[in-house]
């Protein structure tokens, strides 16, 4: 696992107070930053975090409701390769300072959050989850997608999202910028991410 902060001397004493609270660790998992359970509740008060990279661990649980904002500065989430379960938490519609959210190859449900806020969203990765349920609301946050001019990669692959996009018969669930102007035969226009929210 690997956290940034901005310096913030304090919190950097958390997390050396958190790997100190550890009592046993018989398998050797903090040599490697490899953990096993839920993620550790000190994290969510470091509000100097930037980055947390969590990829391919074995954490379990859910995240917080309130985890976005109890991370301000937050910029890049990466936590895919795991079990997390539960919602994506609703506190991400204001995580207005997050270009990068990858969350696949776990276990979320439910829909969607609004992410309109997220404007400097560059990569959001949702894939192989069990987010949505096969109704055709499952989709409507991509409207929301429409402020995040910054975006240039989407996967939602699968998921138990319904609804259709643009065209039924090429269905497109990893985009890049350049994928959405060939796939999304929105008449014309040149803002890919209009052409998604048109669709829905």
């Amino acid at each position: 696992m690997f956290v940034s902060a901005s310096g913030n001397h304090t919190d950097h004493l958390a997390l050396l107070k958190f790997k100190e609270s550890i009592s046993s660790d018989p398998y050797g998992v903090l040599l490697s930053w490899n953990f096993i359970g839920t993620f550790p509740s000190c994290l969510y008060n470091i509000s100097s975090l930037t980055v947390i990279s969590a990829t391919a661990n074995q954490f379990t649980g859910s995240l917080p409701s309130n985890m976005f904002h109890t991370l301000p500065n937050l910029q890049q989430f990466y936590i895919a390769l795991n079990q997390v379960s539960g919602t994506i938490p609703p506190s991400i519609s204001n995580a207005s300072t997050l270009s990068l959210l990858e969350i696949g190859a776990n276990q979320f449900t439910g829909q969607v959050p609004d992410l309109e806020k997220l404007q400097h969203l560059f990569y959001l990765g949702l894939s192989q989850n069990n987010l949505g349920d096969n109704s055709t609301n499952d989709l409507k946050f991509l409207k929301s997608l429409k402020n995040c001019s910054s975006l240039q990669k989407l996967d939602i692959s699968d998921n138990n999202f319904g609804g259709q996009l643009l065209h039924p018969t090429q269905p497109v669930v990893c985009w890049r910028k350049s994928d959405i102007r060939r796939y999304s035969y929105n008449n014309g226009k040149s803002d890919w991410l209009d052409s998604i929210g048109d669709g829905i």
